[in-house]
């Protein structure tokens, strides 16, 4: 099952296998990251680099928390657009 999310600056996107006794996504088995200034086309997955672990790391927080909050606080402090 994949899930994605799109920011003004980056697509994210996570795969992870189905857990059909739950009904919930498991494991995460992949991740895809694309920058969407320099990569529009997204051509490249910079997910693969370690030097995007934090962003990779930030977007999979807000996408995980879910467009509901998101809607409701507007974000001040650093944050990866």
């Amino acid at each position: 099952m994949g899930y994605s999310m799109v920011t003004k600056s980056y697509h994210l996107i996570e795969w992870y296998y189905w857990d059909k006794v739950t009904q919930k996504p498991g494991e995460l088995v992949a991740q895809e990251l694309y920058n969407l200034s320099s990569d529009p086309k997204e051509n490249f997955n910079i997910a693969v680099y370690p030097e995007n672990k934090d962003i990779l790391e930030k977007l999979s927080e807000q996408r995980k928390k879910g467009w509901k909050q998101a809607k409701d606080k507007l974000i001040t402090t650093k944050s990866y657009q």
